[in-house]
């Protein structure tokens, strides 16, 4: 009968009332049959009642040839940035997605920026300017600074002066020395204050332990596009740690064709001012990576150095091509940390840092040759302003962790 009222539902002429009967009946039938199936299972030689765990088991095995939910979503993985402490993700008060260094692997991402395009829920688009914006359950920024990016637990986002760390800096972070990335979609202020705002991103590098020597790789392609990486770590006798990574990568940018641009669309400049269009967009990049992480007993640390050089800018400021500027941008940070136990239930992590940004641009805005006719000047060199950024930050943190009983936790 089960099977009847299956296939009469997919046939016509059949309306939405009596599809739903048929189905909700259809769904009585597999009920009972699986119901059947069960109750046959648990029955004994000698009769008796089988355990829970011996239920669990059969149903186990009766499904064991179907995917199940942690295929899909391995939502057995520990997850920290949700809580500041190590929990499975189906106890984490959060929707999250944590990707690992095997998974990283095989989608051949490059860069931080390949991995996030993959994430449910977040979304990555490139501006008129070239810049890539990230987008998260909707809500979408041209600076992205409503994302929390940190590394190992410390924000990237405080010392740079627009408060985002994915504009332009962290977004292309390698992947060769990342162990774990966790993405927690939604507010994460509570926790970790300013800029997490629409979700908080942690990266988790790899320790000595998940090394346990060097390893080196290289890479060449189209574009003069070449990167080089090390990643090494050691464990010594003593227990002193120390792991590493440096990567180096350099490229020429594809050269997208851009047959107009402001001035020679602009009809009553056109006639009187020199364009570098047609041209071409400038990509070029090269860009150093360093990172360094080091911990012996309850004390660590951990560093981060980046540079990042990029000559003109991809269409130009104010939608003219132009063909001499420079922005190189400089970023560092560093954290020390001593992590005691002082009880049982008590542990206690007090941290200090300095983070430092510094941009020195300088960018041509018109090109050589421009005439500003409501002021009456020339510019044989072109107009050129240099918006100079320098900051640095310098601060201390006191954690502790308590917990009153095993089922609860107290961070403080």
């Amino acid at each position: 009968m089960c099977l009847i009222v299956v296939v009469n539902i997919f046939g016509l002429g059949v309306d939405m009332r009596t599809v739903t009967i048929r189905f909700g009946l259809s769904l009585l039938c597999i009920f009972f049959l699986f119901s059947s199936h069960v109750a046959a299972a648990e029955q004994t030689g000698d009769s008796q009642p089988l355990s829970d765990e011996q239920k669990m088991e059969q149903v186990r095995e009766y499904f064991k040839s179907e995917f199940q939910e942690e295929d899909y979503f391995r939502t057995d993985r520990l997850l920290l940035t949700a809580t500041k402490r190590n929990l499975p993700m189906r106890k984490a008060p959060a929707i999250a997605t944590v990707i690992t260094q095997e998974e990283i692997r095989y989608m051949g991402a490059r860069n931080l920026r390949d991995v996030l395009a993959m994430v449910p829920g977040v979304g990555v688009a490139r501006n008129e300017f070239g810049v890539f914006m990230y987008e998260v359950r909707g809500i979408r920024t041209q600076l992205s600074e409503k994302i929390l990016l940190m590394i190992d637990g410390h924000s990237v986002n405080k010392s740079i002066i627009t408060g985002s760390a994915l504009y332009r800096i962290f977004d292309d972070i390698p992947v060769k020395n990342i162990k774990q990335i966790e993405i927690i979609r939604g507010p994460g202020s509570a926790l970790y204050g300013a800029n997490a705002f629409v979700a908080v991103i942690n990266i988790i590098t790899r320790n000595a332990v998940d090394i346990s020597g060097i390893e080196v790789s290289g890479s060449y392609g189209d574009f003069e596009t070449g990167n080089i990486n090390i990643v090494g770590g050691k464990i010594f006798k003593n227990g002193f740690q120390i792991s590493g990574s440096v990567d180096y990568f350099n490229t020429a940018g594809e050269r997208f064709s851009i047959e107009r641009d402001f001035l020679t669309e602009f009809p009553p400049l056109a006639p009187f001012n020199f364009s570098a269009a047609p041209g071409y967009a400038y990509t070029e990049i090269e860009k150093t990576d360093i990172f360094l992480k080091a911990s012996y007993k309850d004390l660590a640390f951990k560093g981060h150095y980046m540079s990042n050089q990029r000559d003109a800018f991809y269409i130009g400021f104010n939608h003219v091509l132009t063909d001499d500027s420079t922005d190189p941008i400089t970023n560092y940070w560093a954290e020390l940390s001593y992590s005691p136990k002082l009880s049982d239930r008590l542990q206690a992590t007090f941290k200090t840092y300095i983070d430092f940004y510094e941009q020195d641009t300088s960018a041509e805005i018109f090109p050589e040759g421009y005439t500003d006719f409501g002021l009456g000047l020339t510019y044989p060199n072109g107009v050129i302003v240099e918006p100079k950024v320098k900051n640095q930050t310098i601060g201390a943190e006191l954690q502790l962790d308590y917990d009153p009983s095993p089922a609860n936790h107290l961070v403080v």
